[in-house]
């Protein structure tokens, strides 16, 4: 690699840095980051968290951890999660559309796996935050489930003795603000 230009895209924080890598040896580096060019010497012991490099002439310590893809690294309390990618893979990322949580406000899933021990609503129930809601036993501990706002219950997938999973849908919820077409009334 050695007097080949090669550009990654060092994303810090959520922001994208432009990172050129000019001159590589086996004990050094040199980089430019927009306008400032930065020597980076010592080897790099990839499997080994705390790493020293001497940068731009001062020995800086610091620790990394590698998981996913992305790199955590840590100095002085300070720690900051990065991804590097190649200037195609950059240009691919940035193309790819923002996945947008699913909006669960009006549900009430299982925190763990477990048995239903009592159900307290039912459904068309109308219901105030802080009103308990059912009663699930997961390793000999009873835990009980509070509605978090007020609504009226439009589903229950649960009964007294079933068993459920972690995630598994209990309660449906009117959602707030949803237009319903009103009893009797013509769609």
């Amino acid at each position: 690699m050695a007097g080949q230009d090669k550009s990654f895209y060092v994303v810090i924080q959520g922001e994208s840095v432009r990172l050129d890598v000019g001159e590589v040896s086996d004990t050094g580096a040199q980089f430019r980051i927009g306008e400032h060019t930065h020597a980076v010497h010592g080897r790099y012991r990839p499997g080994q968290a705390l790493q020293e490099l001497t940068i731009d002439g001062y020995p800086v310590r610091f620790r990394v951890d590698q998981s996913g893809g992305r790199l955590t690294i840590t100095r002085r309390g300070k720690q900051v999660s990065t991804r590097a990618m190649t200037a195609l893979e950059h240009d691919l990322y940035a193309l790819m559309p923002v996945k947008q949580a699913a909006d669960t406000s009006n549900l009430v899933l299982s925190p763990m796996p477990g048995k239903v021990i009592a159900v307290y609503v039912e459904a068309g129930q109308a219901v105030k935050a802080g009103e308990a809601l059912c009663v699930i036993e997961a390793m000999k501990m009873e835990n009980v489930l509070f509605a978090e706002r007020d609504g009226t219950v439009v589903k229950l997938d649960i009964s007294a003795g079933q068993t459920v999973d972690a995630d598994q849908l209990l309660i449906e919820f009117d959602r707030p603000g949803a237009d319903r077409p009103k009893p009797g009334a013509n769609p």
